[in-house]
């Protein structure tokens, strides 16, 4: 079988004048955009100023509860705080979390557990919900906050990959020192990091791995490198949203750039990656590159325990899967019209439409609009909702980008019973080993 480089080569762009211009013209335009657009009056603001208490990875030293204790005192120190009379709220809604398997109904079942990472302007709060579903069928579930993150979009500028990869590592190290199973779970850069580590050959059984951000859509993040001496920020969202920044810091993007090559790197060596993987996808995220992670998933996560779920319009699935095994892979439509969905979004992938915040009655973010516009009124006041993949350029009141997953209990269901069947296999491979 034929293999493929995790990312395809390419010349150095210092080497190519066309590349060069290119480049060049790019800075001057997203420099001209930047002073037009306000953004630079963000520097007037306290939440895009580093804190100088979140750019680096927290000690691990003590256990979990010590390492929760001193993420809460962090985030407390550093957090700019959306509401104070919320700032508990604030304060536990973006920490890690645990959550332990009920002791009576598994009181016979082995000690396995589940690390869950999110992705690159996160939070924690992103796994709660897939985190209460997997707890609950006996497994021990954590949730690590990575650097940068939980506080103010500023305490993205100075962090680095490698503060991302180590407080993972520690986490994983630590954690599987105390089951006798270690999975990782990541949605988006978040199974970015848990692949690398697992390449690394950091002690990890298996990997779930949501809207993977192996490469950006674009192809073209390697331009954050070049505009991170002139620019902060590269976009500011409208609206807030709890448990996560509107805002990406230039240097974030440029550091995520960083990471996926180091992955690449390893994939030009021809590296084949032999745990177990459940990865779920859609083909209309306008996030990241799906080709890219259905090639992956194809060459190299070699294991033959592997499991897609693959959510998009079914003739594009099909161009998709034209040259590619059919390993597992379960496709359902993206557009659900009874449900107002039109098509699927890269952040809605682990949010149940339950949820509190991103749930299908959650918080409407209705911030393209002016406060008290009469667009925003009727933004507000919408009933005859729908959904899709991306904010509509011609913003229509009434059109919201998905935030849940309509599908999320087959997500949690598949994930569940690909954790109870790869579990299981490798325990009666351990009895016939011993």
């Amino acid at each position: 079988m034929k293999k493929y480089p995790l990312m395809p080569k390419r010349s150095p762009v210092v080497k190519t004048p066309a590349s060069v211009i290119l480049v060049g013209f790019a800075i001057a335009i997203l420099l001209t955009v930047q002073a037009c657009s306000g953004i630079t009056d963000m520097n007037a603001d306290v939440r895009y100023a580093p804190s100088g208490h979140n750019d680096s990875a927290l000690s691990m030293e003590g256990g979990f509860d010590a390492y929760l204790g001193r993420t809460k005192s962090m985030i407390s120190r550093a957090r700019v705080f959306e509401d104070p009379k919320q700032r508990q709220q604030e304060i536990e809604f973006n920490a890690p979390f645990e959550i332990h398997p009920d002791p009576v109904q598994c009181a016979n079942r082995p000690r396995h557990g589940v690390l869950v990472v999110h992705g690159l302007s996160g939070s924690p709060a992103s796994w709660r919900d897939l985190s209460e579903e997997i707890a609950q069928n006996c497994y021990h579930v954590r949730a690590i906050l990575l650097p940068g993150h939980g506080t103010r979009p500023g305490d993205l500028i100075n962090v680095t990959h490698d503060q991302w990869l180590l407080s993972t590592r520690q986490a994983v190290r630590q954690m599987s020192s105390e089951v006798d199973q270690l999975y990782v779970a990541g949605f988006s850069m978040g199974a970015t990091i848990g692949t690398l580590l697992a390449y690394e050959g950091e002690p990890i059984d298996g990997l779930i791995l949501l809207s993977p951000a192996f490469q950006a859509f674009s192809g073209l993040q390697f331009l954050a490198t070049w505009l991170e001496p002139f620019m902060n920020w590269v976009h500011r969202e409208p609206g807030e949203m709890p448990g996560r920044y509107s805002t990406v810091a230039v240097s974030a993007a440029a550091e995520f750039h960083r990471l996926t090559k180091r992955l690449s790197d390893i994939g030009r060596e021809d590296a084949e990656l032999s745990i177990p993987v459940y990865m779920a996808v859609t083909s209309d995220d306008s996030v990241i590159d799906v080709p890219f992670a259905l090639r992956a998933y194809d060459e190299f996560l070699t294991s033959p325990h592997k499991q897609m779920l693959l959510i998009g319009n079914p003739e594009d699935t099909e161009k998709l899967l034209k040259n590619h095994h059919d390993y597992q892979i379960t496709k359902l439509p993206s557009s659900i019209p009874d449900q107002g969905i039109l098509k699927f979004s890269h952040m809605a992938m682990p949010f149940s439409p339950g949820n509190p915040a991103y749930g299908r009655n959650g918080i409407r973010s209705c911030g393209d609009y002016s406060e008290g516009s009469k667009d925003h009124n009727l933004c507000l006041a919408a009933t005859d909702i729908y959904y899709t993949n991306v904010r509509l350029e011609d913003k229509s009141p009434n059109h919201f980008k998905l935030t849940f997953n309509p599908y999320f209990d087959v997500l949690s269901g598949q994930i569940v019973e690909f954790l109870d069947r790869v579990s299981q296999d490798k325990a009666t491979l351990r009895h016939r080993v011993l």
